[in-house]
């Protein structure tokens, strides 16, 4: 998980889930229903019901701007130890562990302003899969977080950083680009997670509503800035 928003922390988690039973229904197209539309920005955010977690997962979904290629972005979102350059909301953003497409890491984010949570940090595991099926450019990128009982090393590390962070036990999601036939491509951000203690209900829709279409728009930013 990577340069994502608040809304991933806040929401309210059941249990931590099979990370492929949650990917499964993240990825499956039926049940989602319409949370929110943002024109400005030309994405849709959509919720449904995740079994699998006990509790909503977001989707969101936008036409990438042109010049703004799958291989450009998935390079992006990969290169873990960057995001913190162009996402105003980590505070720290290091990989620990990489072998070929898989990439370990940590992340910190900073408190939300004018929300009373506190920080929060994770530990995911990232795996990168390119031209899926042989389609050139549809490329994907999942993470879910590792076990709690894994890298104690970086656990203490962060909390020793951090002593007023809660770390996030629990987060899944995945971003996916797919190209389509008439030169356009299709962002699709699915994203699940637990934030550890209690958030009012109305926090959590009113936050997933507005924040998820931020994390996509930074990415897109970024790349477009790259080309330039």
């Amino acid at each position: 998980m990577s340069a994502f928003s608040w809304l991933m922390v806040l929401i309210p988690l059941a249990s931590a889930g099979d990370p492929a039973a949650v990917q499964a229904e993240l990825d499956a197209e039926e049940g989602w229903t319409l949370h929110a539309q943002h024109s400005e920005s030309g994405i849709t955010v959509y919720s449904k019901p995740i079994v699998a977690a006990g509790v909503l997962g977001f989707k969101g979904i936008k036409t990438l701007a042109p010049g703004v290629t799958s291989d450009a972005l998935l390079t992006l979102i990969t290169d873990v130890g960057k995001h913190d350059d162009f996402n105003d909301a980590l505070e720290d953003s290091v990989v620990f562990h990489q072998e070929g497409e898989t990439t370990e890491y940590y992340q910190v984010l900073k408190p939300p302003p004018l929300v009373p949570v506190s920080a929060r940090f994770w530990l995911s595991r990232g795996e990168a899969l390119r031209d899926i099926d042989g389609v050139e450019g549809h490329h994907k990128r999942i993470w879910n977080s590792l076990s709690p009982d894994a890298r104690p090393e970086v656990r203490a590390e962060l909390s020793e950083r951090y002593p007023k962070a809660m770390e996030l036990v629990s987060t899944h999601g995945s971003w996916e680009m797919i190209p389509a036939g008439d030169g356009t491509t299709t962002l699709v951000y699915r994203s699940v997670g637990d934030p550890g203690g209690a958030v009012p209900p109305a926090m959590v829709a009113l936050m997933s509503g507005r924040l998820l279409p931020s994390t996509m728009v930074s990415f897109e930013s970024a790349a477009l800035q790259q080309r330039d």
